[in-house]
């Protein structure tokens, strides 16, 4: 187990240096025998431009910018979907192939296929995801590499184990556990944002980044 820097607020960061991810659809509702590539290419086109304009706005260059395509589709008889990858650019063969793929992906979902019935293209959808750069994680400068047993603990407190019942247990400061530190359980580490709890059999140890590695023995 390995419990981060900070694990109280580690959601936060996963949201701050989380990827955007944004979908676009737009209505067709056409035969796919009757689609013109060209056309169908020019509306991929408008909707990307709009997913580029917005991620721009996020501060994001081209390079960190990444579209997929895909297509909703169906049989003319069916009421419901089954979303296919779109390749780029859309040519003339593009159309057989998107009629090949959806009865691949049919026979493999439902087992069969309507042979000759229409094809119908119900929805252009995008996936626009903007790269956000990440932070590289920084190795400690104190680091140890000779394991380092701490003794002295903040504190004594009462917890209950299922394996030892109510124990006197030490109480450690997260803040006081140096990158190499070895802690062995059962103890309490307190922090700011978070409560670490190790149960006896259990060694708790700081790793090179600063985390906490939790391991059973």
């Amino acid at each position: 187990i390995i419990v981060p820097i900070t694990p109280g607020l580690f959601s936060a960061l996963g949201l701050l240096l989380a990827d955007y991810r944004y979908e676009y659809k737009r209505s067709l509702m056409r035969r796919l025998d009757e689609v013109i590539a060209h056309e169908l290419e020019e509306v991929y086109n408008a909707i990307e431009e709009t997913a580029f304009k917005h991620l721009k706005s996020k501060g994001l260059d081209n390079e960190r910018i990444l579209i997929l395509r895909y297509a909703d589709v169906r049989y003319r008889s069916q009421s419901y979907e089954l979303t296919i990858e779109v390749p780029r650019p859309i040519l003339p063969q593009t159309i057989d192939y998107l009629a090949h793929r959806f009865i691949e992906k049919h026979r493999s979902v439902y087992g069969y296929d309507a042979g000759k019935e229409d094809i119908v293209i119900v929805n252009v959808k995008i996936t626009a995801i903007g790269l956000v750069e990440k932070p590289k994680i920084a190795v400690a400068k104190a680091y140890n590499e000779k394991n380092i047993k701490v003794d002295q603990a903040y504190s004594m407190r009462k917890a209950y184990f299922e394996e030892t019942e109510w124990t006197t247990t030490p109480v450690y400061l997260r803040d006081k556990l140096r990158p190499g530190s070895i802690v062995e359980g059962p103890c309490i580490v307190e922090e700011y944002d978070s409560t670490i709890v190790v149960p006896p059999r259990w060694i708790l140890k700081v790793n090179i980044y600063d985390m906490i590695e939790l391991e059973r023995v």
